[in-house]
């Protein structure tokens, strides 16, 4: 039974990404607010350069978004259909886009997301990328005025992504998990 579910997750996995994409994430300071600059942006980028290595060669795209270990990140990878008001984010892990499971972003002020929109479209929705900078501010301020070495040693596995979690751990959880410990830390004495 778990052979057959971790086969139906690789499957399903694989047919939702290409193996090229990890080598074309890079790290950036801010993504494309207008559709103009998304271009511009993917045209330097120049994702059609890696489509043939692809099973899916017409569905890797440029994205620009965010990543709960670094921040924001451009990488080429295959569009997805971001579902329920959530943040555009790529799983390294994962090797995909995807909607990101800690950030929503239905009930943002300006721009909320829709139930859904498809990734390439994430420009649409910079608060999301001001959340996830914020969030890392906030973790590593956290960590500098802690002494505690859980919250340091969490801190500092989101600003620094593991290429691998042999601990089976969700890594995708780790900023919620920093964050509860700081909290839990200024509430309790």
């Amino acid at each position: 039974m778990v052979a057959t579910l971790i086969t139906f997750l690789t499957m399903v996995s694989a047919a939702d990404s290409c193996p090229v994409s990890t080598k074309t994430v890079i790290k950036v300071e801010r993504c494309p607010k207008t559709e103009k600059e998304w271009m511009e942006r993917a045209k330097r980028k120049n994702c059609e350069t890696y489509a043939s290595l692809c099973d899916e060669p017409v569905k890797l795209k440029y994205h620009c978004v965010i990543n709960a270990f670094v921040g924001l990140i451009e990488v080429c990878a295959y569009e997805q259909a971001i579902v329920n008001g959530h943040c555009t984010e790529y799983s390294k892990s994962g090797n995909l886009i995807q909607g990101s499971q800690n950030i929503t972003c239905y009930n943002f002020t300006n721009n909320y997301c829709p139930l859904y929109y498809p990734s390439t479209e994430a420009y649409k929705y910079p608060e999301c990328y001001e959340h996830i900078k914020k969030m890392i501010q906030e973790a590593a301020q956290n960590s500098e005025e802690s002494s505690s070495p859980l919250v340091q040693t969490t801190a500092s596995n989101i600003l620094h992504e593991k290429k691998e979690n042999k601990c089976g751990i969700n890594i995708a959880n780790v900023p919620v998990i920093v964050l509860s410990v700081v909290i839990a830390r200024k509430i309790l004495p």
